[in-house]
């Protein structure tokens, strides 16, 4: 499956997988995880030949900090990761030329006093088989 293969490059970059204190996950981030984390999503999965050998799959990236500052240095080590020419990741060649761009999502308040953490969303176009 292809998010096993997203976390294998999400985990498997060093400085990535240092800074965020391994917290990352597939889905959304639990509520009590330190930050900064990144969480990950997968949609729009499709064959784009008729043997079904290449697909595309769309990927977006939560980086995920107190502020917005931090969670723009935490996507671009997202996006540092994610950028590959082509490998061999988890049983899947894949190949990301395709960064999409990403959104800022800056702090908001929550209840009481306290702010829910700045999120910046990268998109990505994967390339595998």
């Amino acid at each position: 499956m292809i998010e096993q293969t997203v976390y294998a490059l999400l985990s498997g970059n060093a400085t990535l997988s240092a800074a965020v204190g391994g917290n990352i996950a597939h889905g959304q981030r639990l509520q009590g995880d330190t930050l900064p984390a990144v969480a990950f999503q997968v949609t729009g999965d499709q064959a784009l030949t008729l043997s079904q050998t290449l697909r595309l799959a769309s990927v977006t990236v939560m980086s995920v900090d107190d502020d917005p500052l931090g969670a723009l240095t935490v996507a671009d080590l997202v996006k540092a990761a994610m950028t590959t020419s082509g490998s061999l990741v988890g049983g899947h060649y894949v190949r990301i030329n395709n960064f999409i761009g990403r959104t800022v999502q800056p702090l908001t308040p929550g209840e009481g006093d306290e702010n829910l953490p700045a999120v910046v969303e990268s998109t990505f176009e994967v390339f595998y088989v």
